[in-house]
């Protein structure tokens, strides 16, 4: 997993085209079995860059990072990883993400 977020978060060419062979599946699905940190960390990673990702990755992220977010912090790996899915929330949903995807 911290193989694929150092891929993804290496420029937004490489983001794309992990895109493009469905990495954002097997991430999401790592997330939601391992409630992994290393996992959201590279959903976040899958954000960063301009122009932001399209918005059907968009759509498959979002409610899984506000779940996390809100998820029950019972302790500080829970806490972090709240505090990385609020940070790809915002990044996300900031304007310069949404006009560019």
């Amino acid at each position: 997993m911290l193989a694929f977020g150092n891929l993804v978060g290496e420029s937004v060419q490489y983001r794309d085209l992990c895109l493009e062979f469905g990495i954002e599946d097997l991430i999401i699905d790592y997330v939601v079995r391992f409630k992994s940190r290393n996992g959201i960390w590279a959903l976040c990673n899958l954000v960063r860059g301009v122009p932001g990702p399209d918005r059907l990755f968009c759509a498959k992220a979002f409610p899984l990072l506000l779940k996390r977010a809100t998820a029950k912090i019972e302790d500080l790996n829970d806490h972090e990883m709240a505090q990385d899915c609020l940070w790809t929330l915002e990044e996300l949903t900031s304007n310069d993400s949404l006009e560019n995807a």
